[in-house]
């Protein structure tokens, strides 16, 4: 059975993976330059992960963790986060 629009959409807003699901996209911060955590270095600079970079468990992991600051993001604000990295990038 489909889920309903609402429900869907708390879904991406929780982060609920209701279980094989595809963990949520990321966007993650270290107040420790080069911290180690899910078999990626983490920098003082945020960076973005899309939707599936981690398993849920890692997700986990990673929220648990005191160092680090772990945004999770739709897919809409993810896409926004992109673009508005993208358009940085180019100004130079």
């Amino acid at each position: 059975m489909a889920k309903n629009k609402q429900a869907a959409a708390q879904d991406a807003t929780t982060g609920d993976t209701g279980g094989d699901a595809i963990a949520p996209a990321l966007r993650i911060t270290s107040a420790q330059e080069g911290r180690w955590r899910a078999g990626v270095q983490h920098t003082r600079l945020a960076q973005l992960y899309p939707a599936g970079a981690f398993t849920p468990d890692q997700v986990e992991l990673l929220e648990g963790d005191p160092v680090l600051v772990v945004e999770r993001l739709t897919d809409e604000q993810y896409r926004a986060a992109v673009e508005q990295a993208a358009a940085k990038a180019a100004q130079g």
